[in-house]
């Protein structure tokens, strides 16, 4: 693989003695995806861009997947992200490459699935699991990169627009809409289609133990439609004037193409637009490789698909390989209480159940969490709004909402939409104006705070809260 965008680290090791761990995101992933993660953001990164991390700890707590990376190789990251965005090549090509490379990525995958897994020999299997723990790291090369960089172009697209700009209001308005992409995706398209719903049943599938929409799943949305003519044309509308508004904005700051400003706008323009894409591009994947999971957990004991992807590659091989498959449901049962995934310099670590929590209480040694009435963050999307809490920590939790709450959660993806629009505001301890809950609040003109750290931790479910979106704040309601 050739490196496109290559920066040169100045730091030459690492201190591993004593590590301190720096929290990326916490979503619900397997363990096979935590490798697949892992290898993505280290040497398949590394290959692409020139930058990458080496060190990796990721605890599943029986609910949610906590990733963390080395604090240190973290700001190491950041600065070489930085370097990159100084390279107008760079700056001209990211997304764009990044889209063609998943685009086609995708239509290898499609074109070379096997049609009837059940024909495969064992071996056979293990080489399609070792072809797609490859493939799918090579895809995280990519989406690391677009879900990591997102906030520091906006931030560089903020110090232009402040210099150019008197009116801080006037400033962040534009920045707004710089942040919002002309595309629509796929959440949307979904509810512009419901009738033709087959074609969206991979959105929920965000890891290859993830369950993809059924029928009952679109009948249920298409139940909660009223006034959908009035929706429908609503919008088409919304998309239409988006355009428009933004080629306003373009000529009121008076841009030439060459002026490094309109480069960065239509970097970030692009880059926030296959953020989201490159989700509908993978999801279709994981629908793949779930199929292959499926197969391979028959085979390994009558496994469920979740239960095989929380297996390591090697665990995989040895019982495909003839090895001892009854271990396999003890294993299973474990891996669903807790497992801990340790990467330092290339050797691998994994605990299993109560061991993963006792060995990630070592690790990582977290303190408690101080109360704070107030919860501060950014407001991503305009106006004030209150209603019961509702904590949110994974998306099967989706179902708790109803309508008139505040949802609180890490981050949303497309899978939460049907659930945002009964809510009256978002709030996530997670991003910044760029991502998936700030988009999707501005399209629903719902208030957005996101950036509350603390929030998942601070508030009850069901208690009243206050979002004010406007200061950025999320407090009890008295």
């Amino acid at each position: 693989m050739v490196l496109l965008f290559g920066w040169k680290s100045q730091r030459e090791k690492f201190n591993f003695t004593v590590m301190s761990w720096h929290h990326i995101n916490t979503r619900r992933i397997s363990l096979q995806m935590c490798l697949f993660w892992n290898d993505g953001f280290n040497k398949k990164h590394r290959a692409t861009y020139g930058i990458g991390v080496s060190n990796f700890l990721n605890f599943f707590n029986g609910r949610k997947t906590e990733y963390h990376v080395d604090a240190g190789e973290w700001e190491d990251y950041r600065r070489g992200q930085n370097a990159l965005l100084d390279r107008r090549v760079f700056v001209r090509t990211l997304p764009w490459e990044a889209q063609e490379y998943l685009e086609q990525q995708l239509g290898r995958r499609q074109a070379s699935f096997p049609q009837d897994l059940s024909a495969l020999s064992d071996g056979e299997l293990l080489a399609l699991q070792r072809r797609t723990a490859e493939e799918v790291a090579w895809t995280n090369s990519r989406t690391w990169m677009i879900y990591l960089i997102n906030d520091l172009i906006a931030e560089r697209v903020r110090e232009h627009l402040r210099g150019r700009v008197s009116d801080r209001a006037k400033a962040d308005e534009y920045l707004l809409n710089f942040s919002t992409p002309l595309e629509p995706n796929d959440a949307m398209k979904e509810r512009m289609a419901l009738l033709d719903a087959r074609q969206y049943e991979h959105i929920p599938m965000f890891g290859f133990d993830h369950t993809p929409y059924v029928l009952s799943d679109f009948v249920r949305m298409l139940e909660e439609i009223s006034g959908g003519e009035g929706e429908l044309r609503q919008l088409t509308e919304t998309m239409a004037n988006r355009k428009v508004l933004f080629e306003r904005h373009l000529e009121e700051l008076g841009l030439a193409e060459t002026d490094e400003l309109f480069d960065l706008i239509r970097l970030l323009k692009h880059t926030v637009f296959v953020r989201d894409y490159r989700d509908t591009l993978r999801q279709k994947m994981y629908l793949l490789d779930r199929y292959m999971y499926e197969e391979m957990g028959r085979r390994l004991g009558n496994l469920t698909a979740e239960e095989a992807t929380n297996l390591t590659s090697e665990e995989i091989a040895d019982g495909l390989n003839g090895g001892d498959r009854a271990k396999f449901r003890l294993l299973a049962e474990e891996r669903k209480k807790g497992f801990l995934v340790i990467e330092r310099s290339g050797h691998l670590e994994v605990f299993s159940g109560d061991e993963a929590h006792s060995a990630a209480r070592r690790e990582l040694a977290l303190p408690g969490t101080a109360s704070d009435r107030v919860i501060r963050g950014v407001g991503a999307s305009r106006g004030r709004a209150a209603g019961p809490a509702r904590l949110i920590e994974t998306n099967q939790e989706l179902g708790k909402i109803r309508s008139g709450d505040v949802m609180i959660t890490h981050v949303t993806r497309q899978d939460f939409v049907p659930a945002m629009r009964r809510c009256v505001a978002i709030v996530t301890d997670e991003g910044g104006i760029t991502n998936h809950a700030a988009i999707i609040a501005r399209e629903f003109g719902l208030p957005c705070v996101v950036g509350a750290k603390g929030a998942l931790a601070e508030f009850k479910d069901g208690e009243e809260v206050e979002v004010d979106a406007d200061a950025g704040t999320v407090e009890r309601r008295h």
